[in-house]
């Protein structure tokens, strides 16, 4: 967790101790739902917290005209709570193309990532 967000860590580095304190650390990462960069400091002999993070694969069953997705839970029913990026365009037009493009023998798996509740 790198400023309150689920990071993937992309470069860490430490600081010689100074004079007065410890050594420190210095760590860069990548915010797992947003790609924006966080950057932290802290001594070293500090602890972090580390997200758990959850990613499960559903089978689609349909996408509905306000896109909504019915996924196939594990215990095999239908949940339709699951709606597409409407704020990512790119992302959502993508998965779209790909469920309209589909064989009607073809399944369509949508993997979603959880973290921090």
């Amino acid at each position: 967790m790198l400023k309150g967000f689920p990071c993937k860590v992309s470069e860490y580095s430490t600081a010689k101790p100074g004079k007065h304190g410890s050594a420190k650390a210095t760590i860069v990462g990548i915010d797992i739902f947003t790609n924006k960069k966080y950057e932290d400091t802290a001594p070293t002999a500090a602890t972090v917290q580390i997200p758990n993070v959850t990613k499960k694969e559903y089978a689609v069953a349909d996408i509905s005209a306000d896109h909504f997705v019915s996924r196939i839970m594990e215990d095999g029913t239908i949940d339709e709570t699951l709606k597409l990026p409407i704020d990512d365009d790119e992302v959502t037009s993508e998965l779209l193309k790909v469920w309209e493009g589909k064989a009607a023998d073809d399944s369509v798996y949508f993997t979603t990532i959880s973290a921090c509740g």
